[in-house]
């Protein structure tokens, strides 16, 4: 105490250390470092202490606070809550609820079905206690959100009393009402007998008693049904609770009761629960839901076919009518069969056509009732090339009968040697051509083969040699012409579109 008040009291170094000589002084300096470093280390203990104490009335304060929940016996703690939750899913589920795990589906709607009822008559209940307090202190509706904050905390402390027990008559009709549409004559003495045992009843108080934890929870707790059964494959077992089943090999399950979730993360560790299912139940449960769902479909779509007025003037025809057959696209759509009909005839006097042919065989092809356009007709550039002097203009030959227009061409004369407009039709054309001035002046003499020079020396013979120049617009009029007429057959195939 005496060098802790001269530390105090003294303000230069040399009235610290004391001594005579320089050895005493030293020494006297040690004893100081070494008291000082003691102190040091006192005060950090001190230190350590205040900031634990510190950390302990936070905690303190922050248990005492109004949104965290309530240590009294009535209102359950979270381990304890976790404990009965298991409890229930694991071993009372089953225990209630046996008789129906042939039919995994009903199994779920049972559970589910329970579970929502005790929630909604937990929430009706707290709905007309908040209305009784609004009206008592006139509070409007905008404000119900902070009254119900400031009244959560009197919930949980009389949880018990301010929600009393369900009603379990009141209860039976409301379950027996929900779940009558999905039970079948077979299980229905299976249900008759589970409403009425004991187990049934000790089952639902001791749900409503953890719904009530659920719901007067602050933050709140959600435990939201789908609106579907849900499969899964089983791949971690240890992520789910099992209800009943062997979870081996990844088997394939269904959704009984899903995780308890406190915003986006499960609610002290609390898992789904699920039912081990055969493949074989699985598949049969999805062949149902794929048939009920193409039932739903075609009754929409009778439904809108029956409500739409019937289309008029449609020029396009349904796309669909391509790949069905012949006697369905008739009986689809009138116009579709019109046309089917005459394009097998017309078809098949073609083939007739064909047949009577001559072994050269022309690029025309042409229907026996098909007329030429007078777009066609006034092709000059054409009928030029191919007039001769007992030729009949082309429109007299619709006077002309079905026998001649057989036989003759629609492009050239009946009295030619027609070959219908082929290159060696052109060639005899054109070696009729007098040979003129003109035709003498440009011709330069092939060079042919001896044998055919001296069988045939006369110029105007027509197995004498032509001119390479003669040859070569010959030739270029055969490709127009040839040109021409697959041009001239896309249009017949558009005018028969345009008759129909």
């Amino acid at each position: 105490m005496e060098n802790s008040s001269i530390l105090e009291a003294s303000t230069n170094i040399d009235e610290l250390i004391t001594g005579n000589t320089s050895e005493e002084k030293l020494q006297n300096a040690k004893e100081i470092l070494e008291m000082m470093e003691k102190e040091i280390f006192r005060l950090r203990a001190e230190l350590k202490r205040s900031e634990q104490t510190v950390k302990k009335l936070q905690d303190s304060l922050a248990l005492q606070a109004q949104n965290q929940n309530n240590t009294s016996s009535s209102f359950l703690l979270p381990s304890e809550f976790k404990k009965n939750w298991e409890v229930l899913v694991q071993e009372n589920i089953l225990d209630v609820f046996s008789p129906f795990l042939g039919s995994h589906t009903l199994f779920v709607r049972l559970v589910q079905s329970l579970m929502k009822i005790c929630m909604e008559f937990v929430e009706n209940t707290i709905r007309c206690k908040m209305s009784e307090i609004k009206k008592l202190l006139g509070i409007t509706n905008e404000e119900t959100e902070n009254l119900k904050k400031y009244l959560m905390k009197l919930f949980q402390d009389y949880c018990e009393t301010a929600v009393p027990e369900i009603d379990f008559w009141e209860f039976l009709k409301v379950y027996k009402d929900k779940i009558s549409d999905f039970i079948d004559e077979e299980h229905e003495e299976d249900f008759e007998y589970m409403i009425t045992s004991d187990e049934f009843i000790e089952f639902v108080k001791k749900t409503h008693q953890l719904v009530l934890h659920i719901v007067f929870h602050d933050p709140s707790l959600d435990l939201n049904f789908p609106g579907k059964i849900e499969y899964i494959t089983l791949e971690k077992p240890d992520e789910y609770y099992c209800i009943d089943g062997f979870p081996k090999n990844s088997p394939p399950c269904v959704i009984v009761v899903p995780a308890i979730m406190r915003g986006n993360f499960a609610y002290q560790g609390i898992k789904p629960a699920v039912l081990v299912i055969t493949t074989e139940q699985m598949n049969e449960q999805k062949e149902k839901a794929s048939q009920k769902s193409e039932k739903s479909d075609q009754d929409s779509l009778k439904s809108e076919r029956s409500s739409k007025p019937p289309l008029k003037n449609c020029k396009s025809l349904n796309i669909n009518l391509r790949s069905l057959s012949p006697q369905d696209k008739n009986q689809e759509n009138p116009i579709f069969g019109l046309y089917y009909r005459y394009k097998t005839k017309i078809n098949s006097m073609r083939s007739d056509e064909e047949s009577q042919e001559t072994p050269n065989k022309s690029p025309f092809k042409y229907s026996v009732d098909y007329m030429p356009s007078p777009k066609s007709i006034s092709e000059d550039s054409t009928r030029s090339m191919i007039k001769g002097p007992d030729s009949i203009p082309i429109s007299s030959a619709t006077y002309y009968s079905r026998k001649k227009r057989r036989e003759a061409c629609t492009l050239c004369r009946p009295k030619l040697p027609c070959k219908k407009c082929s290159k060696n039709a052109l060639l005899d054309i054109a070696k009729r051509i007098p040979s003129g001035a003109y035709s003498q002046k440009h011709t330069t003499p092939m060079r042919v083969y001896s044998s055919s020079f001296f069988e045939s020396s006369n110029r105007n013979d027509r197995s004498y040699p032509m001119t390479s120049l003669l040859t070569r617009k010959l030739s270029e009029a055969a490709k127009k012409m040839d040109r021409k007429s697959s041009v001239k057959s896309k249009i017949v195939d558009k005018d028969t579109c345009m008759v129909m």
